[in-house]
């Protein structure tokens, strides 16, 4: 294992812990009560973009193995289980990809965690089809995920950065 890969998994598993450690994200306001002139709406049923994208992503891979879906007391760990392997996966990549062409800094982890909230929690999950496009969510809810992907990113390349130091010494 290079080092930059061990660099990325440490730092990774420590950025994957600190960014999920920030608490959930909040909750969607609800709509407003109706007015006199206005029908009242019949409640659906959740659809399917409720939910944390984690446990949709551990529920499909699960489906696809098992043959059944996760019930409610399996999706919040196996949720959890797919944001640090995710979170990890692409801090070993991030150390591969630094390592080799010989880069170091905090900022480029920030951009890291900033380019993984646009590629993957704007558009990704939308192409994959586990969350609605993302005009369809208030902008406090991108500011959110924009802001968790900005710490997980610091805490990645800082992290490396200590890792990489130690190692190399």
């Amino acid at each position: 294992m290079t080092v930059g890969a061990l660099a990325g998994l440490l730092a990774g598993t420590v950025a994957a812990w600190i960014e999920r450690w920030r608490g959930p994200a909040p909750a969607p306001q609800p709509a407003p009560a109706p007015t006199p002139q206005e029908p009242a709406v019949t409640p659906q049923p959740q659809d399917e973009f409720s939910g944390p994208s984690t446990a949709k992503v551990a529920n499909r891979a699960f489906r696809r193995w098992k043959g059944r879906d996760l019930n409610a007391a399996e999706k919040g760990p196996a949720g959890e289980l797919v944001h640090y392997v995710f979170g990890i996966a692409n801090a070993v990549a991030f150390g591969i990809f630094m390592s080799a062409f010989g880069i170091v800094g905090i900022a480029w982890g920030i951009a890291f965690g900033a380019a993984l909230f646009v590629l993957v929690d704007e558009l990704g999950l939308w192409a994959l089809g586990l969350a609605k496009g993302p005009w369809n969510y208030a902008l406090y809810i991108h500011g959110y995920a924009f802001a968790a992907h900005v710490v997980y990113g610091l805490a990645l390349g800082s992290g490396y950065y200590v890792v990489r130091s130690v190692l190399l010494t």
